[in-house]
């Protein structure tokens, strides 16, 4: 045993150590600093300076230890290694991401900005292309720096200064030199079975041949794939076989992926086939109010492909929903204003956007032609402010000759200035047949002269940023969709397939920013005298010019630091970190930042009966609370009306909603409430709203706008805490829990009962 004259030795010997008083006190510092906002800088300066001031102590106190284990100095070694590195933090391992797009241009760009986002937190980004779209996409990059990096021919690439990089990889997609890469049926076949071997085998590679390749300069390894939803199953496959995180992006609409996690209701519904997903009847629906519109046969696994593709599509996507429900997010390229309604419905889905995409100078943007930057920014200074009307298509439209021709006579009869992007590949089998003399007419020559410029690719970004730029005649792809949004020009409507039906949707019926092109029923195209109209009446239309710019002032603010679509990635990128054992504090208290009331609240719940009555919330073991200040006054029930649901109306309570919903509190207001589940006798015990909007948080929305406009509280997080069953567990969880309460995220902590009646005996009583 140890004796009492040990005993009191070693408390002499410990009270009387000033050497073992400064250690302690160093490490007391740095435990504080590493619970604080900007822990790792404290840290780091607090462990150089130990370094710098400490070195002969720290070697004195390791020599005495030799000298009780009567090691010599040459025999310690490892110890002494060992000894140091525990002392010390390192320097966490760096993040590592995996970035697949589906390989297609409108996909392409949304991802790389993603990469961008992520290498601007300090992440390290490998960004996956086909080897037919990697070659595209170097070739259409600006030529950068020689110190900003270098493109290899393997087909490879850094991009980037410092620790901000991103690493362009290729891998075969299965199809030949020459085969139709917009058959993206075919493409998305092909996939599974040519892309996942070599992705999966890149990530097991990661931190060993890499280390090697790039002198050991802290790519490590990957540690999440961030794979495009549409990529499918495969890549959320390979992330689960190889043991790293896993997140979807979904480039488009939040409101066209909720109607691909809809289509079990869909099919119940009897709005589409189960087998193909074809359309059963021709009535519009909708997934919820102020969501839009829907067409069962516009739905996107209607509008791609032929018949025979379309079955296979379909259960290819259908599959995709089910994997993508193991997936840790889905991060959406939208902001919470534009589809308020739909990430209100859906609340998995979490909105990035709008991503800044073709804002970074010296930097890909994924594109696959080179944009003919030069001659579209100096011919758009030449033009008057707000004269301009930019046509673009995207990378997939396509025009038959009549309807070519007919928008190019259209374009002519506005009177007005144009930017036209022709693709080398927009008309159907033919080469580009102008109207007699049209370029003779109407197109400018080189950067002068002519009331039209057309060019092969366009720097979209910033030509709908410039002044010049009015209207803006678009296939409605999400991308573009949200680039006009952010810029503040109205549309012209013209969906081709996909998804860009539900974005007319949108565009024309929701938010009232442009007006459909709508083709000739007798003629089957849209005329010329119809396409001028339309520009005429969008950019004479100053309600229209109002409502869009009050859509980008809100879509900038949400992108800003403190805006909602900020915080959720920010909230992503620190999840992942401390998901990965990295030392990272997020700033601002992490979370999702919303505008709105901040809320708190902690649950204490006992498995088993329940312990509470409904309106006093005492029972077995003494008063069960909100822990952390806030105390219940009168109780409110969950879901079904219960004995004296009457009274509770009349005592001016509200009724909580099913699914966990909550009651109103009135400005300034702070409402508390004890919860009982009768379904499953648990007691839940909680607080409501705590406050009004905090300083600082500004409810986005201005006067006049219409309500979806206005950014509502999102959906909130929600943690189930459960400790082991031990005095020494179930404190530290508890104090986990009062952390994740202070960064706004409910808590419901579940004890076994024996010690939730203890826990809750011994808590402090209430304040008065």
């Amino acid at each position: 045993m140890v004796t009492k004259e040990h005993i009191a030795g070693r408390v002499v010997e410990v009270m009387g150590d000033a050497g073992m008083r400064k250690r302690i006190e160093v490490m007391m510092a740095v435990a504080h600093e590493s619970i604080q906002e900007d822990a790792e800088a404290a840290i780091a300066g607090r462990w150089e300076e130990w370094e710098e001031e400490g070195d002969r102590e720290r070697e004195e106190w390791v020599e005495e230890a030799d000298r009780e284990r009567g090691v010599g100095r040459r025999g310690r070694g490892r110890w002494e290694e060992g000894a140091a590195a525990s002392m010390a933090s390192p320097p966490p391992a760096r993040p590592h991401a995996l970035v697949i797009p589906f390989p297609a241009q409108g996909h392409v760009i949304p991802l790389m900005e993603v990469a961008h986002a992520l290498a601007d937190r300090g992440v390290a980004v490998t960004f996956v292309n086909t080897e037919f779209n990697h070659g595209r996409v170097v070739a259409a990059m600006p030529s950068p720096p020689r110190r900003n990096g270098v493109t290899e021919n393997g087909g490879s690439g850094k991009l980037g200064m410092g620790r901000n990089r991103i690493r362009l990889v290729a891998v075969p997609d299965g199809m030949g030199p020459d085969e139709d890469r917009n058959n993206l049926v075919r493409l998305t076949v092909l996939m599974q079975e040519h892309m996942a071997p070599p992705v999966e085998e890149l990530i097991r590679r990661s931190g060993d041949e890499e280390a090697a390749v790039d002198g050991g300069d802290g790519w490590g390894r990957i540690t999440c794939v961030v794979a495009d939803y549409n990529v499918g199953t495969w890549a959320l496959d390979v992330a689960r076989r190889t043991g790293v995180m896993s997140a979807a992006v979904w480039p488009a609409s939040a409101a066209v992926v909720a109607s691909l996690l809809s289509i079990p209701e869909l099919v119940r519904d009897k709005v589409i086939d189960a087998q193909d997903g074809s359309a059963l009847t021709q009535e519009a629906f909708q997934l919820s109010p102020d969501m839009p519109m829907m067409q069962p046969a516009h739905l996107a696994w209607n509008c791609i492909g032929n018949d025979e593709g379309q079955e296979l599509l379909f259960r290819y996507l259908l599959a995709g929903v089910r994997a993508v429900d193991e997936c840790d997010y889905i991060l959406c390229n939208s902001f919470r204003g534009a589809e308020a309604a739909t990430f209100a419905r859906f609340p998995k889905i979490l909105p990035v956007g709008p991503l800044l995409t073709g804002e970074r100078p010296g930097m890909p943007v994924g594109n696959f032609w080179r944009p003919e930057d030069g001659a579209c920014m100096s011919w758009l200074d030449a033009q008057l402010a707000r004269s301009v009307v930019y046509v673009a298509f995207g990378s997939f439209t396509m025009f038959d000759r009549r309807q070519f021709q007919e928008l190019a006579l259209g374009l002519e009869l506005t009177g007005r200035p144009f930017l036209w992007v022709v693709r080398p590949d927009i008309v159907r089998g033919d080469v580009h047949e102008y109207p007699d003399g049209f370029l003779d007419r109407v197109v400018a020559s080189g950067n002068g002269g002519g009331r039209g410029k057309v060019v092969a690719w366009a720097p979209q970004q910033r030509v709908l940023a410039h002044p010049a730029v009015a209207c803006f005649v678009s296939h409605c792809g999400w991308n573009s969709t949200m680039e006009g949004v952010r810029n503040g020009v109205p549309f012209v409507a013209w969906p081709y397939f996909a998804d860009q039906f539900v974005n007319r949707a949108y565009i024309c019926d929701i938010w009232r920013v442009g007006l459909p092109a709508v083709a000739d029923e007798k003629l089957g195209v849209v005329t010329k005298k119809h396409i001028a109209g339309r520009v005429e009446e969008v950019m004479g239309d100053s309600g229209m010019r109002k409502r869009i710019e009050a859509m980008m002032a809100v879509a900038h603010e949400s992108v800003q630091e403190g805006g909602c679509s900020h915080g959720n990635f920010d909230m992503f990128v620190s999840w992942w970190r401390l998901s990965t054992c990295d030392s990272y504090t997020s700033g601002g208290g992490g979370g999702v930042r919303c505008p709105g009331r901040r809320r708190r609240l902690v649950e204490v719940s006992a498995l088993g009966d329940s312990v509470a009555d409904r309106h006093g919330g005492v029972g077995r073991g003494g008063q069960h609370d909100r822990l952390g200040g806030e105390w219940p006054d009168q109780g409110v029930g969950v879901g079904e009306e219960e004995e004296g649901g009457d009274a509770d109306k009349e005592r001016g309570r509200r009724r909580v909603p099913p699914h966990g919903g909550r009651a109103a509190a009135l400005p300034g207001q702070r409402r508390v409430a004890s919860r009982r589940v009768t379904s499953s006798h648990r007691t839940l015990v909680a607080s409501e709203l705590l406050g009004a909007a905090a300083p600082g948080m500004a409810v986005v929305g201005r006067a006049g706008e219409p309500a979806s406009m206005a950014s509502p509280l999102p959906a909130r997080p929600h943690a189930l805490v459960v400790p082991f069953p031990a005095q020494g567990h179930v404190i530290p969880l508890m104090e986990v829990a009062h952390a994740l309460a202070d960064r706004g995220v409910a808590v419901t902590f579940v004890n076994t009962e024996f010690n939730h009646g203890r826990v809750v005996a011994a808590m402090p009583s209430p304040p008065r």
